[in-house]
């Protein structure tokens, strides 16, 4: 996957280093928000776990605190 954004050159940033959990990929794009791109994904059909929702729902919440 990360080759293949190479490839198509999508800059991108792996987060978390090279000791990650097995199957788990987390990456930052300059200029875009991790909830923007979670949306536009849903609005093109593409299905997340339930714990990413809860994630996102987490998310939302601290940044209510925040104002």
């Amino acid at each position: 996957m990360l080759y293949g954004l190479k490839n198509i050159g999508i800059t991108f940033v792996r987060n978390g280093g090279d000791k990650t959990l097995p199957g788990l990929v987390s990456l930052s794009f300059e200029g875009y928000e991790g909830e923007t791109i979670l949306h536009r994904l849903d609005l093109m059909g593409f299905v997340f776990l339930p714990v990413l929702n809860v994630m996102v729902e987490a998310l939302r919440y601290l940044m209510c605190l925040r104002q």
